[in-house]
C-alpha cells in the first residue's frame, strides 16, 4: 500500500511537472507565433536602417573617389597643355584614358564661361551650355561640387572640380553611371531591393535602375511618391509581396527629382520564424522527455564550466590574455577549456606580432612613422594641457644615396642599423627616436629634458662624425638636422613635422648640419614657388629679355662676339635677377623652356644683324658662323643637334 502511495505521489508529481512544462511550452509557442510578425517587422526595419547607413556611406565614398580621380585628372600636365592649346582630340584622348582607368562613364570639360568644350557622352557634338550651371556656381564658392543628375534619360553621380594652372582655366566633371549594375551591387551589400526613380518637372516618373523585376518597376514608380531630403518609410504591396520601403531624394531641384528606394520583403523576414516555430515544436517534445531526468544533472555538470568559459571570453574581449580557464573536468568540457586556453595564447601572440609589425621598423626595431605620430600627438595633448614645450628633431643622412648606389642596399641597411644605434645611445631614455622611412629619422625630445634642443642636436651630429665601418671599408655618413618647437612652430603633429622637415632641408642645402625652423623660410619658398608659376606666363607673355654684352678684342678694338644674358621684366615685381628664377627652373625641369626661348630670341637677333651685314658670334661660339635656310646646328666635332624652327628658320654651322 505504501509502495502504491509513493507511486501515486510520484506519478502525480511527474504529471504535475509534465503538465507545467507543456503549459509553459504552449505559452512560449503562442507567444513566438504572435511576436514573430512583430519581430519580423522590427528585423526588416533594422535591416532598412542599416541599409540606409550603408547607402549613405557608399554614396559618400563614390563622391570621394570621384573627387580624387578628378583631382588626378586636373593635375595631368597633358590635359593642361591640351586645354591651353584647345586641342580637342588630345583632350578627348586624355579623358578616354582616364575614364577607362577609373571606370567613369561620363567625362566633361567645361570652359569658365559655362560652355561644354569636350563631352565623352557626345564626342562629336557641337559646343553648348553646360546644363548644370548651379554646380559651376558651387565650384566657384566651395572649390568642388557633387550631384546626382539625369543626362539623356540616364542617371550619373557627378563631381565637378576646377583645373588650376595655377588659376582656374576650366572645369572637369566626372561621373559614375547609376544603373542596374550599381543597384545590384548595393543590394548585395545591404540585402535589400534597391531602385532609383527619376522624374522631370511635370513628366512621368520612371524606375531608371532597379533590382526588381521589369514588370513591377512601372508599378513601383506609380505608387512611390517623390522623396524628401531625409529617409521616409511606408509599406507597399508589389506583385503579391509585402515590401517595407524607405525613400530618400538624392536630387531635388528645378530639373526634377531623383529618388533612391530601399525595400525589404516582410514575407522573407518572417520565413525564418516559421521554421523556428516548427523547430520549437520538435524541440518541445524532446525537452519533455529530457527535462525530467536530465535537467538537474546537466545544470550541475555544465553550467559551471560554461560560466567559466564565458567569463574568459569576456576577458579576452577586453584584451586581457593573462588568466586562463581552469581545466577541472575531463571529457568534452575539459577539452574545450584546454583548447580555449591554447586559442587565447595564440591570439595574444598574433596580436603582439601584429602590433610590432604595425608600429615598429623591422630593420632597426625603432618606432615607425605611425607610432611616432601617435606618440607626438599624445605629447602635444599632454604638454598643451600642462603648458609645457618640447622639440622635434628631423634628421636626414647625407651621402646615404651614394652608399646604396655604390655598395648596394645591404650595405645601406647595415649603415642604417649603425646610425640608429648611435642615435639611440646619444639620446636619453625619456627621448623617443623613430625611423620615418628611408634614411630619415625623427627624435621627440622629452618635455622634462634639461638640455637645449640645439645642444642635443650638436651631440647627435658629433656622434655621427666617426666613420662607419662596413666590410673593412670606412664610410663617412653625416646628417642634417631640422628643429621645430612646440608650441612656437606648430600645435599639431603634421605642422611640427613639416616645419622640422623644412628646416632640415635648409640645413642640408646650406651644409650647416642643423637648422631651427624660421617662418621666413616658408615665405622665401612660397615667393620662389610663386615666381616659378609666373615664369610659365612670362615666356608666353614675352616678359623675358636678352641683353647682349659685347666681347671686344683690345688689340684691334673690334667686337669679336657677344654674350647673351637673360633678364625677366616682371609686370609687377620689376626686374627679376636670373639668380632668383634660374635655379628653381633647373630643379623643376622648366629650364628647357627657358633655354628654347633664349635660343629662339638669340637666333632671331642674329638674323636681324645679318640682314644689316653685321656678323657677330653669340656666347661661346667664336668659330661658328650663322647661316640662313638651315634648321640644325653642326658642331665642330661633327655632332648634329636638331632645333625646332622658332620664329625664323636659322641654324649655326661650323665656320
Amino acid at each position: 500500500m505504501k509502495t502504491l502511495l509513493l507511486g501515486g505521489i510520484a506519478g502525480r508529481m511527474i504529471l504535475f511537472f509534465v503538465a507545467l512544462l507543456v503549459l509553459v511550452q504552449l505559452a512560449v509557442f503562442v507567444s513566438i507565433s504572435v511576436r514573430s510578425g512583430q519581430i519580423a517587422q522590427l528585423s526588416a526595419d533594422h535591416q532598412l536602417e542599416v541599409g540606409e547607413r550603408v547607402f549613405e556611406r557608399l554614396w559618400a565614398q563614390n563622391n570621394t573617389q570621384l573627387e580624387q580621380e578628378a583631382a588626378v585628372l586636373t593635375a595631368d600636365y597633358g590635359l593642361r597643355e591640351a586645354l591651353a592649346s584647345n586641342d580637342r582630340s588630345t583632350i578627348l584622348s586624355v579623358l578616354g584614358n582616364h575614364a577607362s582607368r577609373v571606370g567613369a562613364a561620363a567625362m566633361i570639360v567645361v570652359s569658365l564661361d559655362g560652355q561644354v568644350l569636350v563631352d565623352s557622352l557626345h564626342p562629336t557634338g557641337e559646343r553648348r551650355r553646360f546644363e548644370f550651371s548651379d554646380l559651376l556656381v558651387n565650384v566657384q564658392e566651395g572649390g568642388r561640387a557633387a550631384a546626382t543628375v539625369a543626362i539623356d534619360g540616364l542617371l550619373y553621380q557627378l563631381v565637378v572640380i576646377p583645373v588650376l594652372a595655377p588659376e582656374a582655366v576650366a572645369y572637369v566633371a566626372i561621373g559614375f553611371r547609376v544603373d542596374d549594375a550599381l543597384a545590384r551591387e548595393l543590394s548585395e551589400l545591404t540585402g535589400l531591393e534597391v531602385s532609383f526613380l527619376s522624374a522631370a518637372p511635370g513628366g512621368q516618373r520612371n524606375a531608371v535602375a532597379s533590382t526588381l523585376a521589369a514588370e513591377v518597376r512601372g508599378e513601383l514608380a506609380r505608387l512611390v511618391p517623390a522623396g524628401a531630403p531625409n529617409w521616409a518609410g511606408q509599406a507597399y504591396a508589389l506583385n503579391h509581396r509585402q515590401l517595407e520601403t524607405r525613400i530618400r531624394s538624392v536630387s531635388l531641384d528645378a530639373r526634377g527629382s531623383i529618388d533612391v528606394v530601399l525595400q525589404k520583403s516582410l514575407d522573407e523576414a518572417i520565413e525564418p520564424f516559421k521554421q523556428l516555430r516548427a523547430s520549437f515544436g520538435l524541440l518541445g517534445l524532446l525537452c519533455l522527455v529530457a527535462t525530467v531526468g536530465g535537467s538537474v544533472l546537466i545544470a550541475r555538470n555544465i553550467s559551471r564550466p560554461i560560466r567559466s568559459l564565458a567569463q574568459a571570453a569576456q576577458r579576452i574581449q577586453a584584451g586581457d590574455y593573462t588568466s586562463g580557464v581552469p581545466v577541472s573536468t575531463q571529457g568534452e568540457i575539459g577539452a574545450l577549456a584546454a583548447t580555449f586556453n591554447h586559442m587565447q595564447d595564440a591570439i595574444a601572440l598574433r596580436e603582439g606580432e601584429i602590433r610590432r609589425l604595425a608600429y615598429r621598423d623591422p630593420l632597426t626595431d625603432l618606432p615607425n612613422r605611425a607610432l611616432f605620430m601617435e606618440q607626438l600627438q599624445d605629447t602635444i595633448a599632454a604638454c598643451g594641457q600642462a603648458g609645457r614645450s618640447f622639440s622635434v628633431l628631423l634628421m636626414d643622412l647625407d651621402r646615404f644615396r651614394f652608399v646604396n648606389d655604390t655598395l648596394g642596399h645591404q650595405a645601406g641597411d647595415r649603415v642604417l642599423i649603425e646610425v640608429a644605434s648611435r642615435l639611440r645611445a646619444a639620446l636619453s631614455d625619456d627621448d623617443i627616436l623613430a625611423r620615418l622611412g628611408g634614411d630619415e629619422f625623427a627624435a621627440l625630445l622629452s618635455p622634462l629634458s634639461r638640455l637645449e634642443s640645439t645642444s642635443v642636436a650638436e651631440h647627435l651630429l658629433s656622434c655621427l662624425q666617426g666613420p662607419v665601418m662596413i666590410d673593412a671599408q670606412s664610410l663617412d655618413v653625416g646628417v642634417s638636422i631640422g628643429i621645430a618647437h612646440f608650441p612656437r612652430h606648430g600645435t599639431d603633429a603634421v605642422t611640427l613635422l613639416r616645419r622640422a622637415d623644412v628646416a632640415m632641408y635648409v640645413a642640408k642645402r646650406e651644409h650647416r648640419g642643423l637648422e631651427e625652423y624660421d617662418h621666413r623660410i616658408d615665405r622665401y619658398r612660397q615667393h620662389h614657388l610663386s615666381l616659378l608659376g609666373e615664369l610659365r606666363q612670362a615666356i608666353d607673355g614675352n616678359e623675358l629679355r636678352l641683353h647682349y654684352q659685347p666681347r671686344v678684342d683690345l688689340r684691334s678694338n673690334q667686337a669679336t662676339g657677344a654674350e647673351a644674358l637673360v633678364r625677366w621684366i616682371h609686370p609687377v615685381r620689376g626686374s627679376v635677377a636670373p639668380s632668383e628664377f634660374i635655379p628653381f627652373a633647373e630643379q623643376t625641369g622648366f629650364i628647357r623652356h627657358v633655354t628654347r626661348w633664349v635660343i629662339d630670341a638669340a637666333l632671331t637677333q642674329v638674323a636681324i644683324w645679318l640682314a644689316h651685314a653685321v656678323e657677330i658670334p653669340i656666347a661661346d661660339l667664336p668659330k661658328f658662323r650663322v647661316v640662313t635656310d638651315l634648321a640644325f646646328v653642326t658642331r665642330p666635332k661633327g655632332a648634329t643637334l636638331a632645333l625646332p624652327p622658332y620664329g625664323v628658320t636659322l641654324g649655326i654651322a661650323a665656320g
